[in-house]
């Protein structure tokens, strides 16, 4: 029936144009999605970058965390160690007086105490 309002001609050549608009229009879209998608894919790839920096910073932190510990804990013995025989630094670099002859108690009392103190008696 539209052959006869119009001619063979040109029903298919309006045919061709619409398909060529159609085509227009969808290549517009695709290429619309298509650079959206783009879009997106750049964007998800700049966050997993951002992602593998932050871990990478969390690692990092963790093993200088771990290494300052180590030291801590290193110093708190070698602390405990000196606390433990350091009850006469001094007498470690200057040896103690001769101990005098046990012939009074006063002597005995005063070489015991200098033994003790940090200045000589």
């Amino acid at each position: 029936m539209p052959e006869e309002f119009l001619p063979h001609e040109t029903i298919h050549h309006i045919k061709e144009e619409l398909d060529e608009l159609k085509g227009k229009i969808k290549g517009s879209a695709s290429k619309d999605i298509k650079k959206a998608m783009e879009d997106l894919t750049d964007s998800i790839n700049q966050l997993l970058d951002l992602f593998k920096e932050a871990a990478a910073g969390a690692e990092q932190e963790e093993a200088t965390e771990k290494e300052l510990m180590h030291r801590i804990t290193s110093l708190e013995r070698e602390l405990a160690a000196i606390k433990g025989t350091a009850v006469r630094p001094a007498h470690a670099i200057v040896p103690p007086p001769p101990m005098p002859e046990p012939s009074s108690a006063n002597a005995l009392f005063g070489y015991w105490r200098s033994l003790f103190s940090s200045t000589p008696a």
